[in-house]
């Protein structure tokens, strides 16, 4: 796991954007996910929500906001993307999807969002 700081914010009322703004406040950006291990401590950050991740999708091309590599995912079957954002699923009442990432509508807002910044 790389050695950053993750920290799980308020996002109720707040679309993938203002959370994304909110992060880079404060030196980092909504979270990039790049393996298992990294999804399954955000997944921890978040018990019980679903939270927004730096995933959009402009098109059919997924870009973090951090601007790292695009090389993991954990789609729950095949995501229908334009123009769309990623959460994470932490709630247990959906256990089909739990741990798994959900493209949805960017304007809209979920429980929470993680950002994560490099180390000082």
């Amino acid at each position: 796991m790389t050695k950053a700081n993750f920290q799980a914010i308020d996002a109720s009322g707040k679309n993938f954007n203002q959370t994304e703004d909110e992060c880079a406040q404060e030196g980092g950006h909504l979270t990039s996910i790049h393996n298992e291990a990294e999804n399954t401590f955000v997944l921890a950050l978040i018990y019980g929500s679903n939270a927004w991740i730096g995933l959009y999708f402009d098109g059919l091309i997924g870009n973090w906001t951090d601007g790292t590599p695009n090389d993991y995912n954990n789609f729950f079957g095949s995501p229908s993307v334009f123009n769309k954002c990623t959460y994470l699923v932490g709630q247990h009442g959906i256990p089909d999807l739990y741990r798994f990432w959900v493209i949805d509508d960017c304007t809209k807002s979920e429980g929470l969002a993680v950002c994560k910044k490099s180390p000082a």
